[in-house]
């Protein structure tokens, strides 16, 4: 069975990004394995609750802080001098900065619930989706946050 085979007469496909399909009525999720096996799930527009532009934080930056504030810690207490006690509060400034600045990773759909929904089945790559997401978010009221 194919893709066309499960639209409904008059839906067709406005968008697509991966696996994903934006179509007239739905968001379709849709893959064909090697050995033959499908995946299909669906998800209308109305159950759309947000879109949300997910970055995770950016770990080596975060690291690198803790690492400066802690050397700040030791160097001021171990020799005595007050100019490495200014490393703490950059240290600090690094760990918050690595924790937004991550990069952009994917755009999660959510639906707030209703239906449950698994939500790694609706985690759409951010390279190349920028299409797909914009008639998402027009047919379901909701643009990306």
């Amino acid at each position: 069975m194919t893709l066309r085979d499960r639209f409904t007469p008059g839906e067709d496909v406005v968008a697509r990004a991966g696996p994903f399909y934006a179509t007239t009525r739905r968001i379709v999720r849709y893959e064909r394995a090697p050995d033959g096996s499908e995946t299909f799930v669906e998800l209308p527009y109305f159950h759309v609750r947000s879109i949300e532009l997910v970055r995770p934080p950016n770990h080596r930056v975060m690291t690198t802080g803790l690492v400066v504030a802690i050397a700040g810690l030791f160097i001021g207490f171990g020799i005595g001098l007050y100019t490495p006690f200014l490393m703490i509060p950059a240290g600090v400034g690094m760990i918050i900065y690595g924790s937004v600045s991550g990069k952009e990773q994917y755009y999660q759909i959510d639906t707030g619930g209703t239906p449950p929904i698994d939500k790694d089945l609706w985690r759409v790559p951010y390279r190349g989706s920028m299409e797909f997401i914009a008639i998402v978010g027009e047919r379901s009221g909701h643009r990306p946050e």
